[in-house]
């Protein structure tokens, strides 16, 4: 991936190593895999071609079924925007009668309606913790068929 990133860039080995604060060796024996940097020294390698390095929770399989349902939301949405919105509020009302406990989760998918298709489905297809959280309150059923779900799933491993 060094490799590739930095070429991209139009950057030599000793020039990404200057940026990278590192001998253009060190570069070289990465980008050749015969030793893994530190992660300090990665971040920096990181930095330098413009990436950030980040842990990110493994997703589990509920989540990643959750993101796969709400991808195919997130191009019904693209395809129909009226439609698929106007099901999405009508879903908020009976969520606003089920509980107190759905309540700051409607709110927030109220607001994010306000923004539009494009912000919602830039969040029915992150993978953040933020995105992971709030599809657990999704007001997006009967958006989809059930042959949509199943095609959406399908090929998911536990």
């Amino acid at each position: 991936m060094i490799a590739s990133r930095r070429r991209e860039l139009g950057l030599s080995q000793g020039q990404l190593a200057e940026l990278a604060a590192t001998s253009r060796e060190r570069i070289n024996t990465y980008e050749r895999d015969r030793v893994s940097p530190r992660t300090d020294t990665l971040s920096r390698v990181m930095r330098a071609m413009h990436f950030d390095l980040a842990a990110v929770p493994t997703m589990t399989f509920e989540e990643r079924r959750s993101l796969a349902l709400s991808s195919a939301v997130a191009e019904r949405l693209r395809r129909n925007p009226e439609r698929v919105i106007a099901k999405a509020r009508e879903n908020l009302k009976e969520m606003r009668l089920i509980g107190q406990h759905e309540q700051p989760w409607v709110d927030v998918w109220e607001s994010l309606l306000e923004l539009g298709p494009g912000p919602v489905c830039s969040l029915l297809t992150s993978v953040d913790q933020f995105a992971r959280d709030l599809r657990q309150s999704s007001p997006f059923a009967g958006v989809l068929t059930d042959d949509e779900r199943r095609r959406a799933v399908h090929g998911l491993q536990r």
